[in-house]
C-alpha cells in the first residue's frame, strides 16, 4: 500500500522545465566584463611605460663589459629576480630592463660582476660601483626564503640600487657571497 501511494505522489507531480536564461543580458554583462579588464590592462601598460620612461630619464646607461676583463669563474646559473632603488625592494627600476626577472648565469672577475640574461641586456657592476652584497629575502617585489636572495647594492650613476640573484645550487649561490666580500674588500682597500 505504501508503494502505490508513492507512485501516485510521484505521477501527481507537474514536471517543469528550467528557467530560459535571458541571453543578451548575459552576452551583454560578459561584455562590460570584457570592457573593464581592457580598461584595467591598458591602465597597467601605460602606467608600465611611464615608470620606464621616467627611470630611463633618471639613470644612465648600463655600464659596459671592459674589453681588457677576463672572467675567470665558471658561470653559476641562476635567476635574475630584477633591480629596485637601495631601500626601497617594492619598487623596482624599469629602466634598460632592470626590473624584469630573467634566467641568467653570473661570473666575475677583478673588474666586477657580469650577468649574462637571458632575453634581457646583459648587466656588468664594475667593483668600484659594488657598495655591498648580501643575503637578503627578496628584491624587487619578490620575496623568497630568508637568506636565499644575493642582494648586490650598487652604484649607477648617483643611484644607489639593489640587484638580486638566486642561484640554482646552495654551492653556487655561497661561491657568489664568496666572490662578492673578496670585490667589496678589495675596492675597500684599494681607496
Amino acid at each position: 500500500m505504501n508503494s502505490s501511494v508513492m507512485f501516485n505522489v510521484g505521477a501527481s507531480a507537474e514536471p517543469q522545465s528550467a528557467p530560459v536564461t535571458d541571453w543578451p543580458v548575459r552576452l551583454m554583462l560578459i561584455g562590460i566584463m570584457i570592457a573593464i579588464l581592457a580598461v584595467i590592462f591598458y591602465v597597467m601598460r601605460a602606467r608600465w611605460r611611464r615608470l620606464t620612461r621616467e627611470s630611463e630619464q633618471t639613470l644612465p646607461p648600463i655600464n659596459e663589459v671592459p674589453t681588457e676583463s677576463v672572467l675567470i669563474a665558471e658561470p653559476i646559473p641562476g635567476v635574475f629576480l630584477g633591480t629596485s632603488p637601495s631601500g626601497d625592494w617594492m619598487r623596482r627600476v624599469m629602466a634598460q630592463g632592470l626590473g624584469v626577472r630573467s634566467r641568467a648565469s653570473v661570473q666575475w672577475d677583478d673588474s666586477g660582476i657580469f650577468v649574462e640574461r637571458t632575453g634581457e641586456p646583459n648587466l656588468f657592476i664594475g667593483t668600484p660601483d659594488i657598495v655591498c652584497c648580501e643575503f637578503g629575502r627578496g628584491v624587487a617585489g619578490t620575496v623568497r626564503a630568508k637568506g636565499s636572495v644575493l642582494v648586490v647594492t650598487w652604484k649607477l650613476g648617483e643611484a644607489i640600487l639593489d640587484s638580486g640573484f638566486r642561484a640554482d645550487t646552495a654551492i653556487g649561490h655561497q661561491v657568489l657571497k664568496d666572490q662578492c666580500a673578496r670585490l667589496v674588500k678589495g675596492t675597500t682597500e684599494n681607496t
